[in-house]
């Protein structure tokens, strides 16, 4: 993270969105059914993905000619919403403190406001044309709170998007949080906003 705060990692997402597209025909990808979906931290990535479909603001000069808006996201237990340490970052177990700092970059007012863009609930406007969400997070996650995939759902849905949820009843972070019915449920979502 050093010499690379926010947004660098949402830029390189979305740059590496646009070079699938410049080269759809060497991958043999259709450059009309693009998604993405991520976890914990990726899952945070894959919202603002979504949410920030061509916005000028993170669009690198590489392959700026083509889109990098997606048709779908799926989110799997995902930050939305990091306020509380984005203010105080004191608040932080020390172990955690090192990534909040490299994401913040210098300790200036302006890298602390900018920070705030990594919130995904900041970006939801009403009316707004968004790809349909897949929110699914398990109601013992001790990473990340449940409350935080239930006030991305409720505010997408309060904005006009096309958002689903799954709770997994008694599931972690991870581990346990997956089975193939899960999984057979993400694919369906895939299939569906893909086909």
């Amino acid at each position: 993270m050093e010499g690379h705060p926010f947004p660098a990692f949402l830029e390189d997402v979305k740059t590496g969105i646009r070079f699938l597209r410049k080269h759809a025909e060497q991958y043999q990808i259709d450059p009309d059914k693009v998604g993405i979906w991520g976890t914990s931290s990726g899952g945070n990535t894959a919202l603002l993905v979504g949410l920030t479909g061509d916005a000028i603001r993170y669009k690198t000069e590489e392959y700026n000619e083509y889109s990098d808006a997606v048709k779908m996201v799926v989110d799997c237990f995902g930050p939305t919403d990091l306020t509380e340490a984005i203010d105080n970052i004191a608040l932080i177990p020390e172990n955690m403190r090192p990534i909040f700092e490299g994401l913040r970059g210098e300790d200036t007012e302006e890298n602390v406001e900018k920070l705030r863009d990594i919130n995904p609930i900041n970006h939801i406007q009403n009316g707004k044309g968004y790809p349909p969400f897949l929110i699914l997070q398990g109601n013992r996650d001790d990473m990340v709170d449940y409350s935080q995939s239930e006030l991305i759902y409720h505010r997408l849905l309060d904005a006009g998007a096309d958002a689903s949820m799954i709770c997994v009843d008694g599931a972690p972070h991870e581990g346990s949080f997956w089975s193939n019915e899960l999984l057979g449920l993400i694919k369906e979502f895939i299939d569906r906003n893909l086909s």
